[in-house]
């Protein structure tokens, strides 16, 4: 059974709009749309990118047709979870958890990367479960510093992991070659690159503390595929 909306007076249309500006500008609507899933999008292939990494460090090859890891993975990863954390008293609860601690042990990520990745995580959780909130509420803005933080902690982590596990496999003409974070960091790792790019190039924000989606002209949008 459907009940039928009440019909508002122009003066209770106007006031509903100003209350709700976010959710009548599409044009913010969809630039809030588009943070909240670029930032869930980077903090996965994040998540995804680092316990692979340290799973295949681990890797011994394919025994009897099946992939293999070394028992060393059970003994320095697995078996972290459910113990405490090497930075605090906090118990290890899952895999992401497990390989953050032997990335920290490690040296791929420092004290204050592994810390922030528990406000990093928090932040994943709320964006993606109170949704409709963020969207919706007035008073709630897109967090423009944790989400350079992921990309910071995303970025260094994988920068650390080059060059202390896979640049010893390189061909030999980059032994002795150099690569500093700010070269690398400018096409690595390429999900993390593109996406901050093209979040870049689709919104603006204005001096009235809303996130806009750039009013681009078709011209301006063909010449971006050149």
């Amino acid at each position: 059974m459907f009940i039928n909306s009440p019909e508002l007076t122009p003066k209770e249309i106007q006031h509903l709009q100003e209350r709700n500006k976010k959710v009548f500008q599409p044009e913010v609507l969809s630039a809030n749309m588009l943070f909240y899933s670029t930032y869930i999008a980077i903090f996965e292939i994040f998540k995804q990118t680092l316990v692979t990494n340290i799973k295949n460090f681990f890797w011994v090859g394919f025994i009897d047709d099946k992939d293999r890891t070394s028992p060393n993975y059970k003994s320095e990863v697995l078996e972290r979870i459910n113990k405490k954390r090497l930075i605090d008293e906090r118990k290890i609860r899952n895999l992401f958890m497990a390989s953050c601690d032997w990335a920290f042990e490690n040296k791929l990520l420092t004290l204050d990367q592994y810390k922030s990745i528990d406000e990093l995580t928090k932040y994943r959780n709320t964006v993606t479960h109170e949704m409709a909130t963020q969207i919706y509420d007035e008073k709630v803005r897109p967090d423009f510093s944790i989400f350079e933080e992921l990309i910071n902690t995303f970025s260094h982590y994988v920068y650390e992991w080059f060059m202390n596990v896979e640049f010893d496999l390189l061909i030999d003409e980059l032994e002795n070659k150099e690569i500093t974070y700010e070269e690398f960091s400018k096409y690595n790792p390429f999900g993390l690159v593109w996406l901050c790019a093209n979040f870049a190039s689709m919104v603006e924000y204005r001096e009235n503390g809303f996130l806009y989606m750039r009013d681009r002209s078709q011209e301006e949008i063909s010449e971006s595929f050149l």
